[in-house]
C-alpha cells in the first residue's frame, strides 16, 4: 500500500508526514505538487496506482500556488488578504477535479469543500443537534451588524472570512449597548489593501470599525455570536480537538488574553492531561461525545481537527469550527504517537 500526498514540495506538513513514514519501515509519500495540478502541467491520475491511498494536504502559505488558484497575474506580499472568496472558487474547481479521478481518498474532495465553507459546516453541524454560536448572518457595516445583534439580543460578536483560516481577516467586536463600541483584530489597512498579522490591535473608533467592516465584506462574511470561554492558568482558552478515524485523540489547550487564540499568534498552549485535571472526568466525557459526533457529520474524513470551547463553570461546551487540515500539532502526542504516526495507524499501515 503506497500513500500518495496532494502538497507543496519542502512544506513542513509533508515533511512531518515523511517523518512518520520512515519510522515505520515505510517509503516516502509520492509527493504530487499543488502548483503543478493548478497550472494543468499534471494529472493526479499519472501518479496513483491501484491499492493507493491519496492523502490531500492543505496548500499552506505558498504565495505562487495561492497566486495560480486565484489565478491573478502577480504574487501576494506577506500577509496580505488574497483575495480569499476568488480562492476558495478556485480550490473548488481543483478538488472537483481531483474528486473525479478513480481512486481512495483519506478525506474526500467533497468533505473538504464544506470544511472550507464555515456557513456550509456549522449548517451541518446544527442539523446534528451540535451546540454552536448563534449565526448573526452576513454583515457589511456597522450599522448592519448592530441591528443583527440587537435583534439577537447580543453584545458580542465575531466576525470571521466565510472562507478564511487562522484567524485570517477576524474581527472581535461588542458593545456596551449605549453607542460606545470595541473591536480586536489581526487585520492591518495599508491604502486600499488588507494585511494579517501577528499583532492583535484593539480599536475604538466606531468610524474605524465600520470602515474594517466595509472592507472586509466583499471577501464574504460569517458573523456569530462570541461566547464566553472558560479559564485555565488565568487565562480564556479553547481547545483544538483532533478526531482520528471516529475517535478523539490529540488535543491542545489554546490560552490566551485576548479573543483570539491561535497558536500562530504566539499564544500560550497546554497538554491535554492539564485540562482533563481542571475540568473533571464528566467535563472531559462531555468533550469526547461532542468531538466524536462532531466527526460523524464528515464520514468521510480521515481526520477532522475541531476548535471547542467550555463556558464558563466547565458544565456547556459549544463547538467553535472544524478544520480539513487540523492535524498540524508539532510536539502534541497521544499515546505516544504524532499527529501523523496515528493517522498512519488509523489506515492499516504496519506500525
Amino acid at each position: 500500500m503506497r500513500l500518495v500526498v496532494i502538497g507543496n514540495p519542502g512544506s513542513n506538513r509533508v515533511g512531518f508526514l515523511n517523518e512518520a513514514l520512515q519510522r515505520y519501515g515505510q517509503p516516502d509519500a509520492v509527493l504530487v505538487p499543488w502548483r503543478e495540478l493548478i497550472e494543468g502541467r499534471t494529472e493526479l491520475s499519472a501518479h496513483v496506482q491501484p491499492g493507493d491511498l491519496v492523502r490531500i494536504e492543505s496548500l499552506g502559505r505558498d504565495a505562487a500556488v495561492e497566486a495560480a488558484l486565484v489565478g491573478v497575474g502577480y504574487v501576494a506580499e506577506r500577509g496580505e488578504l488574497f483575495f480569499p472568496a476568488r480562492w476558495y472558487a478556485g480550490f473548488c474547481r481543483v478538488l472537483a477535479q481531483l474528486a473525479a479521478t478513480p481512486c481512495h481518498f483519506t478525506s474526500a474532495p467533497c468533505e473538504i469543500i464544506t470544511l472550507f465553507d464555515k456557513r456550509a459546516t456549522q449548517q451541518r453541524f446544527a442539523e446534528a443537534g451540535l451546540t454552536i454560536p448563534r449565526s448573526l448572518g452576513a454583515h457589511g457595516s456597522l450599522p448592519e451588524l448592530a441591528e443583527a445583534m440587537s435583534t439577537l439580543g447580543v453584545r458580542q460578536a465575531f466576525v470571521k472570512l466565510a472562507h478564511g483560516s487562522s484567524a485570517s481577516g477576524a474581527l472581535a467586536i461588542r458593545t456596551d449597548g449605549k453607542g460606545r463600541w470595541k473591536g480586536y483584530t489581526t487585520v492591518e489597512q495599508v491604502g486600499g489593501t488588507l494585511f494579517n498579522s501577528r499583532r492583535i490591535r484593539e480599536i475604538e473608533s466606531t468610524d474605524a470599525l465600520d470602515s474594517l467592516l466595509c472592507a472586509l465584506a466583499p471577501h464574504t462574511l460569517h458573523a456569530e455570536e462570541w461566547l464566553p470561554k472558560a479559564s485555565l492558568q488565568n487565562s480564556a482558552f479553547d481547545l483544538r480537538a483532533l478526531v482520528i478515524g471516529g475517535k478523539l485523540h490529540h488535543v491542545v489547550a489554546r490560552l490566551s488574553q485576548s479573543p483570539m487564540t491561535n497558536l500562530h499568534l504566539l499564544n500560550k498552549r497546554a497538554d491535554a492531561a492539564t485540562v482533563r485535571e481542571r475540568v473533571g472526568s464528566a467535563a472531559w466525557d462531555a468533550l469526547t461525545e461532542l468531538a466524536e459526533r462532531a466527526a460523524q457529520c464528515f464520514p468521510k474524513c480521515l481526520h477532522l481537527g475541531l476548535d471547542v470551547m467550555w463556558l464558563p463553570g466547565f458544565r456547556k461546551l459549544a463547538l467553535l469550527e472544524a478544520k480539513a487540515f487540523g492535524d498540524l500539532l508539532p510536539g502534541t502526542l497521544h499515546k505516544g504517537k504524532t499527529t501523523y504516526e496515528a493517522q498512519l495507524e488509523a489506515l492499516g499501515f504496519p506500525c
